[in-house]
């Protein structure tokens, strides 16, 4: 028995999940979110902020300054 296919994943020849017909959105990816309580959609919104901020303060401590901080010296 081999690795699914792409198509028993859902997914198109390219190997990437349907989208709408823009293109943009990832339909499963929005199923998916809808399936959550607001009190879990903030729960994840929350941990992604603060691992933002433990990022940001590494690169900080890393370098002497932001470098993704548009103001920041070169």
């Amino acid at each position: 028995m081999g690795a699914p296919t792409n198509q028993e994943l859902g997914l198109d020849d390219r190997g990437l999940p349907p989208t709408d017909e823009s293109g943009d959105i990832d339909l499963n990816q929005l199923e998916w979110n809808l399936r959550l309580t607001p009190a879990e959609r903030l729960h994840r919104v929350e941990a992604i902020r603060e691992f933002s901020e433990a990022a940001r303060l590494d690169r900080i401590r890393r370098y002497g300054f932001d470098p993704a901080d548009p103001g920041s010296p070169e």
